[in-house]
């Protein structure tokens, strides 16, 4: 589908930069929407140039001297239609392309308020170039200086939207999050993630400072997660949403397995045998974990047989991946993600500063980047 981009500006000072901006704008493949298309309409002018606004794709503002026609009719602030254009372009969320002729550019008196006397003696485009130099802006000099300039701005236009695009549709996997070890959040997210309409991909943990996990509750929740569930990684994080690492369940499993072999003795011992299941995923959950305590109780208590689990000590275990991009400024930019398809593990973790943003599904990353 042809996009369009709305062209505002003055008329006769910059007829022939206007003609510029068409021929490129037809050369990049877009449609250019602008006052030249309402001469043979019969609408009113204020009514038609908003609804024009608010239907392009892009606004592409070119400002030089002269602040232009004043509609005298539905106008109760008194704006030109330039402005009138501008401002609806900003109220409609559009993406804004402005270009200001250059203060040491060659112009002709005759086409500048300044000099002519109107519109407040040039005081009226004089504040409105303020405001417009206040936000990202290109310059320009000639007709064919400002056609380059205009390229390479929807040239980036597009590179944004595509990446706006991307980062929205498929920025994060599927997550849960545990605020907490208690029995019943261990409970509540287990059956979250075994429900068919959640199917989470990762469950994030966070470790506070070291003083907020049992290794018990860790080693039970991985256990869970590893035999009743379709979570495919563990997040760690520290109590500042800093990253630690990434591993499967069945890696925390194995490495605290390694350190307590009691507790996974004790996990074992709690999981029904065989055909003495309920055949319901969800009350079998909660019969272990409540088997589980019970066996904590015959180790001597669990407060005696937990270890707190300090992130220093996540990363250390075997398969922990502590791999992480940085967003500078927090922006994922194409080529940043097209890295990202290049990576070599399921998910990739993104992050600002150490501290977690998003989570990508790298699969799901590259089938978008194909279709986009």
């Amino acid at each position: 589908m042809t996009k369009s981009v709305y062209v505002s500006s003055t008329f006769q000072d910059l007829e022939d930069h206007r003609q510029a901006v068409h021929q490129v704008l037809a050369k990049m493949r877009y449609n250019a929407i602008g006052m030249e298309d309402y001469v043979a309409r019969n609408n009113r002018m204020v009514d038609q140039v908003r609804r024009d606004v608010a239907e392009c794709d892009i606004y592409l503002g070119i400002f030089a001297w002269r602040y232009g026609f004043v509609p005298p009719q539905e106008n109760p602030e008194g704006l030109s239609v330039t402005e009138l254009e501008y401002r609806e372009a900003v109220a409609k969320h559009k993406p804004l392309l402005v270009f200001l002729v250059n203060t040491e550019a060659s112009w002709s008196p005759k086409f500048m308020d300044a000099n002519t006397g109107e519109n407040e003696r040039g005081a009226r485009i004089g504040r409105l170039r303020e405001e417009l130099t206040k936000q990202m802006h290109s310059l320009f000099t000639t007709p064919e200086n400002l056609a380059i300039e205009t390229a390479a701005a929807i040239h980036l236009a597009e590179v944004d939207a595509k990446t706006q695009m991307l980062s929205n549709d498929i920025s994060n996997a599927s997550c849960l999050t545990m605020n907490s070890s208690q029995e019943q959040e261990i409970i509540t997210n287990i059956r979250r993630a075994i429900t068919e309409d959640i199917k989470a991909d990762l469950i994030k943990i966070n470790l506070g400072k070291g003083e907020s996990w049992w290794s018990t509750r860790l080693h039970l929740l991985s256990a869970l997660c590893a035999d009743y569930t379709e979570v495919r990684q563990m997040l760690f994080e520290r109590d500042d949403n800093r990253f630690v690492g990434m591993c499967t369940p069945s890696q925390a499993r194995r490495a605290l397995s390694q350190a307590f072999p009691n507790v996974e003795a004790a996990y074992r011992a709690s999981v029904p045998a065989p055909g003495e299941g309920s055949f319901n995923l969800i009350d079998d959950v909660t019969y272990i974990v409540n088997q589980f305590s019970v066996a904590m109780d015959r180790l001597g208590g669990e407060p005696n047989v937990k270890k707190w689990v300090e992130p220093h000590i996540i990363q250390n275990w075997p398969g922990v991946n502590r791999d992480a991009v940085d967003l500078p400024g927090g922006v994922a930019t194409v080529p940043l993600l097209a890295s990202v398809v290049q990576r070599n593990t399921p998910f990739v973790v993104l992050v600002k500063d150490g501290n977690v943003l998003k989570v990508v599904d790298r699969a799901a990353l590259a089938t978008r980047m194909a279709i986009v």
